[in-house]
């Protein structure tokens, strides 16, 4: 509406210039980390051209995932709010890292995987299997809520016969008709025959689908509270996960640890050799 058809392209092309930037720099960062830190891990003995090799390819995997991604949504709203919860099993694990010596390698290998199975892969399974999605279970319901609130009239209020004057205290309620509580949305198979049955779209919230065997009546709640309820779960989770394993397992090397806090309190120096004292 506020540009015309040759403006409009060039803000597009605009936006998709910055965002391919974005993209390649996140890429390269990711096929780097996957090298280094996995691949030359398990294979120290690997070239460097071999290593290149293998980066590209993993920025290919990278760029081929997020268009499986991005065909699985159709609302742009439900996939930034998975977006929110893609990275906090590692947030939580690096944050605890930093802040708590007696974590584990075990505590936290095996939290961030339990972590991102509850909160990655079981939700997007769900999503790419027609029949889960179409498993009677997994529609509930919340039952339709009536929100009461007291406004001040206005001219249209007193037109209707809501109120005899403006500014005058009345109230108004607000429906919340029923929403889905495991999808964002309970759909028709076929409209035009009921009787097929439904399905769920978008996001799987195994998260809720969790809390519902606890005893919470999540048919009661208001979306909101829904939403609130995902969030909390996806931020406390790993959290509990982490601190709990590695209560349980066997704690890391004194030295190690000494190590690495040391190494990660002290100023890097650009110089190899002096920074070698220095952390020394």
């Amino acid at each position: 509406v506020l540009l015309s058809p040759g403006f409009l392209g060039l803000m597009l092309a605009g936006v998709v210039a910055a965002d391919m930037s974005s993209i390649s720099c996140v890429g390269i960062s990711l096929s780097a980390l996957f090298v280094r830190n996995i691949y030359l891990v398990l294979f120290p003995h690997r070239t460097e051209a071999e290593g290149v090799r293998l980066g590209r390819v993993v920025i290919l995997a990278a760029l081929v995932s997020g268009i499986g991604v991005a065909t699985l949504f159709t609302d742009i709203l439900a996939l930034a709010k998975v977006g929110l919860t893609l990275g906090v099993s590692f947030g939580a694990a690096i944050w605890i890292i930093f802040k708590w010596r007696r974590v584990t390698h075990a505590g936290v290998l095996i939290g961030v995987t339990i972590s991102l199975i509850v909160i990655v892969v079981i939700p997007f399974a769900v999503m790419v299997s027609s029949a889960l999605r179409e498993l009677p279970a997994l529609h509930g319901m919340t039952h339709e809520h009536t929100m009461k609130s007291v406004r001040s009239a206005r001219a249209p209020d007193v037109a209707a016969g809501l109120a005899n004057k403006a500014g005058e205290q009345i109230e108004s309620a607000t429906v919340i008709g029923s929403r889905a509580i495991f999808f964002e949305r309970i759909i028709a198979i076929d409209p035009a025959d009921a009787s097929v049955g439904r399905r769920g779209e978008g996001r799987f919230h195994f998260e809720l689908y969790l809390l519902s065997f606890v005893g919470l009546d999540l048919a009661g709640w208001h979306p909101a509270k829904l939403l609130t309820a995902i969030y909390c779960f996806d931020a406390i989770f790993p959290f509990v996960l982490i601190f709990g394993l590695s209560l349980v397992t066997k704690e890391n090397s004194p030295a190690m640890a000494d190590r690495f806090y040391a190494k990660m309190r002290t100023p890097v120096k650009t110089d190899p050799d002096e920074d070698a004292v220095v952390l020394a």
